[in-house]
């Protein structure tokens, strides 16, 4: 019933948005083709779900974004009706949507890395092994809905996201055709700054994306389900 009162209080509005954000950087640390692969990674993952989550707007421009600390963002509001059909799906379909814009921006040694998520798993902390810099709201929201994800997957908050963040690595990591995507749309988000939703699913439908997320399972089989 939390969780539901949350997630209600969030999407009260179908208009609302949600924007999955990305914290500001130096420009040292935070190149904007590392900012596009960030972002791009969300679109892709999003995706996943569109029937349930609409896209209004993918950034890398920091121009009329809500909060000046933020680099980019991944505008979306809620396509379902918050008042009957709020559950732990929709949240773990928003901490999936949000953890992957840092594995977007890690994607070079995601792939230099075979052993990468079994590094993850004897490593102290994640953090010890991929890039977080800028994602900070994205954690923010996570965090919002973890402990009651965590519940229902019956194991701890921490690996709950270590788990999360290893399930969306094999989707990058093994898949040469989200690779290319994942690329072409980074390259995009470079050459035109921001896209709105349509142009993100146009996009993804000329790819033909959903075919392969359909051959693959890929909406069902990168969850940690129980």
């Amino acid at each position: 019933m939390r969780l539901f009162k949350i997630l209600k209080s969030i999407f009260s509005s179908p208009q609302k948005n949600v924007s999955v954000p990305q914290q500001v950087a130096t420009s040292n640390e935070f190149s904007i083709e590392k900012r596009a692969l960030h972002e791009a990674a969300h679109g892709i993952v999003w995706y996943l779900f569109k029937d349930y989550w609409i896209v209004n707007r993918l950034t890398i421009n920091p121009d009329g974004l809500p909060d000046k600390s933020m680099n980019g963002a991944l505008h979306i509001s809620a396509n379902f009706n918050v008042k009957t059909e709020t559950n732990i799906q929709r949240a773990n379909e928003i901490a999936a949507i949000a953890l992957a814009g840092m594995i977007g921006q890690n994607i070079e040694i995601i792939l230099q890395r075979d052993m990468i998520t079994l590094e993850i798993i004897n490593a102290q902390h994640f953090k010890d092994i991929l890039d977080t810099t800028g994602c900070g709201g994205d954690f923010e929201i996570v965090m919002k809905y973890l402990k009651y994800l965590s519940q229902e997957f019956k194991t701890s908050d921490y690996n709950f996201l270590k788990f999360k963040i290893m399930d969306l690595i094999s989707i990058f990591q093994e898949h040469n055709f989200v690779q290319r995507i994942h690329k072409e749309l980074s390259q995009l988000l470079i050459d035109e700054g921001s896209i709105d939703g349509k142009d993100l699913i146009d996009f993804l439908e000329n790819k033909n994306f959903q075919d392969y997320i359909e051959d693959e399972n890929l909406d069902i089989n990168f969850f940690h389900n129980r």
